[in-house]
């Protein structure tokens, strides 16, 4: 009965999605960590990067992040004496990340990354796969933003590329909500972490590097769904 209610809660693209996956790899595979759960697609990337691009299209006008954390995040960080003169934001869909931004930051460089062809509609973004690293892009931007980490097929990939282009004194900042932190994980959503998993995770692939252990910032404006942020910062060298 649980996994009826379940199928009739689906949106019609996380059907879609669910049924390709099961079409190219069968059962559903999911990997047990500690404070997360990861859909694995073994090495198919072509099943991995259509399944995202389903999900983008279907929800191309949603936008999860407020534009009043996105200002506090801003202060909070040029108070802790972060300069904001470059952000890269990575899972974008319709460039609301950089608008905000570009709204607080006007002579920042900002630059929004969006694995699905979508990207071309929108200001201020690049189609490409986040898990992917531009040779420029290392150590270059003071602030690397996403609330999309749970789209990762490979967190032990994915923390470790944004990281290494976070600029000395910048900061890598992940918005975290009860949502990324749900028990269910499915193929558009492969990646579910608690707060808990999530900072582990920071601190496993930060360790031994120029950054600090993660912060919590609880505060912001707009914190339905215990929203905060997660925040790695790089000490000056």
């Amino acid at each position: 009965m649980k996994l009826l209610r379940f199928f009739r809660r689906q949106k019609p693209f996380e059907r879609e999605a669910g049924e390709l996956y099961r079409q190219k790899l069968g059962t559903l595979r999911v990997e047990h960590g500690e404070g997360f759960d990861l859909v694995r697609f073994d090495g198919d990337y072509e099943t991995y990067k259509t399944v995202q691009t389903i999900a983008n299209k279907a929800k191309i006008d949603w936008r999860s992040v407020a534009p009043e954390n996105i200002a506090y995040l801003c202060d909070r960080l040029s108070a802790a004496g972060v300069t904001l003169r470059r952000v890269l934001c990575h899972g974008t869909r319709n460039a609301a990340e950089q608008t905000y931004f570009r709204a607080r930051l006007p002579n920042a460089e900002i630059i929004g990354t969006e694995i699905s062809d979508t990207a071309a509609q929108f200001p201020m973004t690049i189609q490409w796969d986040f898990h992917e690293v531009k040779p420029e892009w290392r150590g270059a931007f003071d602030l690397v933003f996403s609330n999309s980490w749970d789209h990762t097929y490979d967190p032990h990939r994915l923390f470790p590329a944004w990281l290494s282009c976070v600029a000395p004194n910048g900061a890598l900042a992940l918005e975290w909500s009860s949502i990324h932190g749900k028990t269910h994980v499915d193929a558009v959503d492969p990646f579910r972490a608690s707060l808990d998993g999530l900072t582990g995770l920071l601190s496993e692939h930060s360790k031994g590097l120029d950054f600090v252990a993660p912060e919590i910032w609880r505060e912001p404006p707009k914190n339905e769904r215990g929203k905060c942020f997660v925040i790695v910062r790089r000490v000056g060298v």
